[in-house]
């Protein structure tokens, strides 16, 4: 029983004090995440879950997809993010170049904004910056000189 059951630091079992939590309920996991029942219960029924695995979680165990149903943003939620169309979101997640959290049957595909913000940042790192003078227009020279910002 001290092996298999969820229980907290400090509880004591058979005159045994608990030193460390070695399982945790779904019911915690979900209070610690802010995920409510239902939301946990349509996750173990999309992971296919059965048994024991119902009952209890190992330390660390569906972290990362915890994490993102907690926080995750859906398809629209992105594109108002990275304000863009959310079929640019969809075209970007079927070639792969932007990666969903969480996909998993029967619940929203989700996007962490951590990903969201790396994405922006790696096409902004390939940004090419031109630096030449149109007929009739204002170098990005002249622009940092008087202090103004060109917007595209």
């Amino acid at each position: 029983m001290l092996e298999s059951y969820p229980l907290t630091p400090g509880q004591e079992v058979l005159g045994k004090p608990r030193t460390e939590q070695r399982w945790f309920s779904w019911a915690d996991l979900g209070r610690r995440h802010g995920l409510s029942t239902g939301r946990i219960a349509r996750f173990q029924n999309a992971k296919g879950l059965r048994g024991n695995d119902l009952r209890r979680v190992a330390p660390g165990q569906h972290e990362d997809e915890l994490t993102a149903l907690a926080s995750g943003l859906d398809r629209k939620q992105a594109a108002r993010r990275l304000n863009l169309h959310p079929s640019a979101i969809d075209r970007f997640a079927e070639v792969g170049v932007l990666r969903h959290a969480i996909a998993l049957p029967q619940m929203d595909r989700l996007f962490l904004g951590r990903d969201l913000d790396r994405f922006m940042a790696s096409i902004f790192d390939r940004a090419m910056v031109v630096d030449y003078e149109q007929e009739g227009g204002v170098s990005p020279a002249q622009h940092r000189q008087q202090g103004q910002v060109a917007t595209c």
